[in-house]
C-alpha cells in the first residue's frame, strides 16, 4: 500500500470522525432547543410574571431609599458651608492704612525719581487691599474696578487713569515720569481710599 492510498484512507477517516462530532453537536443543540420550547410553551407565565413585577418593586424601593440616603447627605453637607463670607473679612486698621499713605507720600517727595515709581504700585495695592476688604474680589486691581459700584467711588475714572499709569511703570520703569504726574496720580488714588470711607475726606 503506497502512500497516497494511506493519505486518503486518514482522510476519509478524518472526514466520518467531523462529521460524527457535527453531527452529535447538532444532535445536544436540537434536544436542547427542543426542552426549551417544551418549558417555555408549559412555563406559569402569570406566577412568573408576579415574581418579576415583585424583584423589581423591591429594587425600585431599596433605589429610591438610596437617593433619599444620598440627598440627607448632601444636604447635612451643605448646612456646615458658612453662608457668606463676611465673617472672613478682615478689617484693615485704619492707623495702619495712614501710616502706610504717610510712607508713600514721601517716596513721592523723594529728590529719587524710582522711589516715585514705588509711591506709585505701592498706592495701587494699598486701594486693591481696600477694594477686596470690601468684597470687590478680583485677580487684579483692574477686575475689582470693573464691578466697583461708581456710587461708592464717584472718583473712579480718576482711580482707573492713576491705574494705568502704575500700568506703565510696571511693565517699563525706566520710562521716566514727572513728579507732578506721578503726585497727581497718588492724589486720585486718595481721593478714593476717601470716597471709600478709609481716610479722612480729602479736601
Amino acid at each position: 500500500m503506497n502512500e497516497e492510498t494511506l493519505l486518503i484512507i486518514a482522510i476519509v477517516v478524518l472526514a466520518i470522525v467531523l462529521l460524527g462530532a457535527v453531527g452529535t453537536g447538532f444532535s445536544g443543540f436540537f434536544e436542547r432547543y427542543t426542552n426549551f420550547m417544551v418549558w417555555f410553551q408549559g412555563a406559569d407565565w402569570k406566577k412568573i410574571n408576579l415574581i418579576l413585577a415583585l424583584i423589581f418593586s423591591i429594587f425600585n424601593f431599596g433605589f429610591i431609599g438610596f437617593l433619599a440616603l444620598i440627598l440627607r447627605r448632601y444636604h447635612a453637607l451643605i448646612g456646615r458651608v458658612p453662608e457668606t463670607k463676611e465673617k472672613e473679612k478682615i478689617v484693615l486698621p485704619a492707623e495702619e492704612i495712614r501710616e502706610t499713605w504717610k510712607n508713600i507720600h514721601a517716596l513721592a517727595n523723594s529728590s529719587n525719581p524710582s522711589d516715585w515709581s514705588i509711591a506709585i504700585l505701592q498706592a495701587d495695592v494699598l486701594l486693591s487691599d481696600v477694594l477686596k476688604n470690601l468684597g470687590y474680589e478680583g485677580a487684579t486691581m483692574a477686575d475689582q474696578l470693573k464691578i466697583t459700584d461708581p456710587t461708592h467711588l464717584p472718583s473712579i475714572d480718576r482711580v482707573w487713569a492713576a491705574h494705568r499709569l502704575r500700568n506703565v511703570i510696571a511693565h517699563d520703569p525706566t520710562e521716566p515720569h514727572t513728579q507732578e504726574t506721578i503726585l497727581h496720580a497718588l492724589d486720585s488714588f486718595e481721593q478714593g481710599l476717601a470716597e471709600l470711607g478709609i481716610m479722612g475726606e480729602k479736601k
